[in-house]
C-alpha cells in the first residue's frame, strides 16, 4: 500500500473577542499553543545515555523524537493566566481563632489562591457540595475553583471547540476540567471551567502560566467500521523503513495555528 500526504486543507480562522468590561492592556487573548512547549520538553536530549547517535536495538531515542506529542504540545491555541497567583494553605492565611473555633466549619480544607492583581476575575469559586459531582483525580483537592475565561469564541460555520488541560502537561500543579462548546452560531464563551489542584502545593502559579488549550475542530458524524485488515495495514511498510522516522515521512501531516 502506498501512502501519501494529503494537501492541506484552506486555512480557517478563530476569533477571539475579550470581554468588554475586561482591561485588554492586561488581559492576553490565547495564543498559538506552539509558543507553550515546556522547557523539560526543550531540554531533553535526542538519545538515551548521553548517547550522540542513533541505535536500534535496543532503540535509545528519547520522547524527542515523538511527533504525536510534539503535536500535543503545538496544537490550538493556549490561555494562560494573566497575573501571578500565590497558593498558600488555610492555616497560613485564616487567623488561629477562626481555625480553632469551633462553631466554625471549613467544610473543603483546600488551600487559599490569591491573586496579584485583585481586581482581576481570573479564580472564581463554586459550592464545595457542587464541586463533588465531579470525581477528585487521586491527589488533588475537590474542584471547588474555575478558571474564568475572558474571551468569546467565534469558529466558522460547522466547527466547535475542545476546551482542555494543556496537553502532556502533567507537571502543572493542576488539572483542568474537559469540555466541548459550539462557537459557531452565536460565539461561545468557555465560561467557568473547574480544575483541581495538586495537594501540597504551595507557592507561585507565574503569570504566563498556560491553564486551557483550545482545540478547533470540526464537527462530523462518525460511525465506528471494524475491519480485519486493519491490524495488516502497515506491517509490511514498517519491516522496510529505517529505525525512526517513519511516521514523520510518511503518514504525519503538518498543521498550522497562528
Amino acid at each position: 500500500m502506498k501512502f501519501r500526504k494529503l494537501k492541506s486543507p484552506a486555512t480557517k480562522t478563530i476569533e477571539f473577542r475579550l470581554k468588554k468590561e475586561l482591561d485588554a492592556r492586561v488581559y492576553l487573548t490565547p495564543q498559538p499553543a506552539y509558543n507553550f512547549v515546556p522547557e523539560w520538553f526543550k531540554d531533553m536530549p535526542r538519545y538515551q545515555h548521553g548517547d550522540k547517535e542513533l541505535h536500534l536495538q535496543p532503540s535509545n531515542l528519547t520522547a524527542k523524537h515523538c511527533v504525536p506529542l510534539m503535536d500535543g504540545f503545538t496544537s490550538g491555541y493556549m490561555l494562560v493566566t494573566a497575573c501571578d497567583l500565590e497558593v498558600k494553605p488555610v492555616e497560613k492565611v485564616l487567623p488561629a481563632e477562626m481555625l480553632n473555633d469551633p462553631n466554625i466549619t471549613i467544610n473543603a480544607p483546600a488551600p487559599i489562591i490569591n491573586q496579584s492583581y485583585p481586581s482581576m476575575p481570573i479564580i472564581q469559586h463554586r459550592d464545595y457540595e457542587l464541586a463533588k459531582d465531579i470525581p477528585t483525580p487521586e491527589g488533588y483537592y475537590p474542584g471547588v475553583w474555575t478558571w474564568s475565561t475572558p474571551n468569546q469564541i467565534i469558529t466558522p460555520p460547522g466547527y466547535s471547540v475542545w476546551f482542555m488541560h494543556p496537553a502532556n502537561r502533567y507537571d502543572l500543579p493542576f488539572i483542568t476540567s474537559s469540555g466541548v462548546i459550539d462557537c459557531d452560531k452565536n460565539g461561545g464563551y468557555g465560561g467557568y471551567i473547574p480544575f483541581f489542584l495538586r495537594k501540597g502545593f504551595e507557592g507561585l502559579i507565574p503569570k504566563g502560566t498556560p491553564i486551557i488549550q483550545i482545540f478547533p475542530f470540526k464537527r462530523e458524524n462518525w460511525e465506528k467500521y471494524d475491519s480485519p485488515e486493519i491490524e495488516n495495514l502497515m506491517g509490511p511498510l514498517q519491516q522496510t523503513t529505517v529505525g525512526v522516522g517513519f511516521y514523520r515521512n510518511n503518514a504525519w501531516t503538518k498543521k498550522s495555528y497562528k
